[in-house]
């Protein structure tokens, strides 16, 4: 395996083997972090260089597929926002994050092998660590 791809899956691994806990739940929280995802989301979106040319066809159409369904993710995040806004609990909001969580699994499974120059790189870690952040909220208990 080549270094480059062990790294990645030593990561999910370890993510994997992480035990899940939900944090807290605080609605104001929830609410700024999503808003602060839909800007990353939208900074990284607009990139011209989230366009970048991946190395094979195969990779090339999983890269745009990540960014079509990332723009689907920034279309459902205001209608999310809302609904925490207008004071639904996690479990009343669950169904809208489990649909964005869905396809948060399909960008990640697109983009697994998708190269971005290195200043649009960090753009997309803000993305995922603001989703991560969010995730844990409607993280199951053990």
């Amino acid at each position: 395996m080549k270094p480059r791809l062990l790294a990645p899956l030593l990561i999910f691994l370890c993510l994997v083997a992480a035990p899940a806990v939900a944090h807290e739940w605080d609605q104001e929280e929830v609410s700024a972090t999503t808003g602060r995802l839909m800007v990353a989301l939208r900074a990284l979106l607009s990139d011209p260089e989230i366009d970048a040319k991946q190395s094979t066809a195969v990779r090339q159409r999983e890269h745009e597929a990540a960014i079509a369904t990332s723009r689907q993710v920034l279309d459902l995040l205001p209608g999310y926002k809302k609904r925490i806004d207008e004071g639904y609990t996690r479990e009343e909001s669950r169904p809208f994050w489990d649909q964005i969580d869905l396809l948060r699994g399909d960008i990640q499974a697109y983009a697994r092998q998708s190269w971005l120059p290195p200043a649009t790189d960090k753009k997309a870690d803000r993305v995922i660590e603001l989703f991560d952040q969010l995730a844990h909220y409607y993280s199951r208990r053990p």
